[in-house]
């Protein structure tokens, strides 16, 4: 019986101290998994929480592929390995009803900042070097406007043992600057009770 927890325990403590890929890095993975035709023609990559580590180790990447359906391919990679691969849409938080598009497509050489360095940037910008966050969540897709590709980092963060929602903040994948911010610090904050 000591023997099995001691083999547990060394499991779960080996699970937590493997660092999670960056976006960049799965990308490599998901690449070896799309047809020649596809590969550097990313439209959109999405990094899911995860309750083991701070940073997302479930990556999802969307291609622009004209033989899948709605010319788009999505590769779903965690640690390393493709857990997914399907067609048809992705979206999180908005719904699509057009295929995908090739002005859609992100140019490798506008994929300057990689997820931690977007994090990085951002907690550097908003002053969070001393808040605890918890998880964290990414978006890299191309402005509508601008066509411009930027990471759109969402923050958790410890409240008394919870999680709290604390915001985003958008950063430029070409520069890693932050081109907006709305983060509240206030809501890690104890409401006095009247």
């Amino acid at each position: 019986m000591k023997r099995l927890l001691l083999c547990s325990l060394v499991l779960i403590q080996s699970i937590l101290a493997q660092k999670a890929p960056t976006a960049f890095e799965a990308l490599k993975s998901a690449e070896n998994h799309v047809a020649k035709e596809s590969v550097g023609k990313v439209i959109q990559i999405n990094g899911t929480r995860d309750g083991v580590t701070m940073t997302p180790g479930t990556w999802s990447f969307v291609f622009f592929d004209l033989n899948a359906r709605q010319q788009g391919r999505i590769v779903t990679v965690r640690a390393g390995k493709p857990i997914e691969i399907r067609d048809g849409y992705f979206e999180i938080e908005k719904m699509r009803l057009a295929a995908y598009k090739a002005d859609e497509v992100i140019a490798p050489s506008m994929l300057k900042f990689d997820s931690n360095q977007a994090l990085q940037s951002v907690i550097k910008s908003a002053s969070l070097e001393k808040v605890k966050l918890s998880t964290v969540t990414f978006n890299l897709s191309k402005d509508n406007a601008a066509r411009l590709p930027y990471w759109t980092v969402r923050l958790f963060a410890d409240k008394n043992g919870k999680e709290a929602d604390i915001g985003y903040a958008i950063v430029s994948a070409e520069t890693g600057g932050v081109v907006q911010s709305k983060i509240d610090l206030q809501k890690l904050v104890d409401k006095k009770k009247s």
